[in-house]
């Protein structure tokens, strides 16, 4: 799998310390990994735009916007 690394990580704080997420395809395993299943629409579409780059229909840095969207939502703190 292709990773589509961004250039400036996503750093934050969740229930279970700090996170940092530095791509794509990381960003995508934790949206759905770590969420809980009663997430917003900002997750959702997180997640579409993470398998729209990773299918190459989207740019990378759209998945960071979208990422730090849903982290944001959540009340996620973000560091950087």
């Amino acid at each position: 799998m292709v990773l589509k690394v961004w250039d400036s990580p996503v750093v934050f704080v969740d229930g279970k310390g700090i996170e940092t997420i530095t791509s794509t395809s990381s960003a995508l395993r934790y949206l759905i990994e770590n969420w809980a299943p009663d997430c917003g629409p900002l997750h959702l579409m997180a997640r579409e735009v993470c398998m729209d780059v990773l299918e190459d229909l989207a740019d990378r840095e759209d998945a960071r916007a979208a990422f730090v969207a849903a982290i944001e939502e959540l009340g996620g703190t973000l560091m950087q």
